[in-house]
């Protein structure tokens, strides 16, 4: 275990991560007990950061897409993921690393399924994805570097077509 105590971290800086201390995530360090952070600076994190630890997405209007979302089936839609160290702040700068959309079933076909990062954040335009209205499927959602991968379970909800559409050629029209 790691234990930093009353000590003062002041005027520090890091090109990318943490300013006064880039630590692995370990649930068993309290790196932040009786310590003062001054004057501080990176990219990530001022006073402390970690690797990516963990990422969240959120559809065009804002709302999280997990555990599921709800959407038709082939209509293009817009996704934006973002990384986070393990002390939840937001990584800013260029990740080598890529978020994936994956599917279990055949039946499910999808377009545009990766997005590269830039600036922490990975952006799925123009995603589509096609399965019968009304049907459910599990998804999996990953951000993987050469050094890691992270996932997410993701349950997709196509929706039915909408009155006075039929099914036609895998969409709704």
């Amino acid at each position: 275990n790691l234990y930093i105590t009353n000590c003062t971290f002041s005027s520090n800086s890091a090109q990318k991560y943490g300013g006064a201390i880039k630590a692995p995530y370990n649930e068993n360090y309290d790196i932040l007990a009786l310590n003062r952070f001054k004057n501080n600076s990176a990219a990530s994190g001022n006073d402390l950061s970690s690797e990516v630890f963990s990422f969240s997405c959120l559809d065009s209007q804002n709302a999280s897409i997990f555990p599921s979302i709800a959407i038709y089936p082939g209509v293009k839609f817009t996704v934006t993921c973002q990384i986070f160290d393990a002390y939840k702040q937001s990584l800013i700068f260029d990740q080598t690393g890529i978020f994936l959309i994956s599917f279990n079933e055949s039946s499910v076909k999808a377009a545009h399924q990766t997005a590269e990062i830039s600036n922490g954040f990975g952006v799925f335009n123009e995603l589509a994805v096609i399965a019968l209205p009304g049907s459910h499927h599990p998804a999996n959602l990953s951000f993987s570097t050469p050094f890691q991968n992270i996932y997410y379970s993701l349950n997709l909800h196509f929706l039915p077509c909408k009155r006075g559409e039929i099914f036609l050629n895998m969409q709704c029209l």
